[in-house]
């Protein structure tokens, strides 16, 4: 734990040798918006998956799959999802 205490500082004090004290706080504020945005994004894809649709957005895939012929017997909405976007896809090429 000392070591790994050690290298914290020595690379805190590379930085203030490269970067100077005074850029220093804008480059690590700087730095924590950028997490908070990518936080803020990833869990924005990870709540719109297929998987935790509402009823309303159900219908919606079920209908898309009926009018692009695709079989949704025994089929699940992620599984129905997915095969909308590889037909998509296929017809585009």
């Amino acid at each position: 734990m000392l070591v790994e205490i050690l290298e914290i500082l020595f690379i805190f004090g590379i930085l203030i040798l490269v970067f100077g004290p005074t850029k220093l706080p804008k480059i690590a504020r700087d730095l924590g918006n950028a997490v908070h945005e990518f936080r803020k994004s990833s869990s924005g894809i990870i709540k719109s998956s297929p998987i935790d649709k509402s009823d309303n957005d159900k219908e919606s895939i079920l209908n898309i799959a009926k009018k692009l012929q695709i079989e949704i017997e025994g089929k699940n909405i992620k599984q129905i999802s997915d095969e909308i976007l590889t037909k998509i896809n296929n017809d585009k090429e």
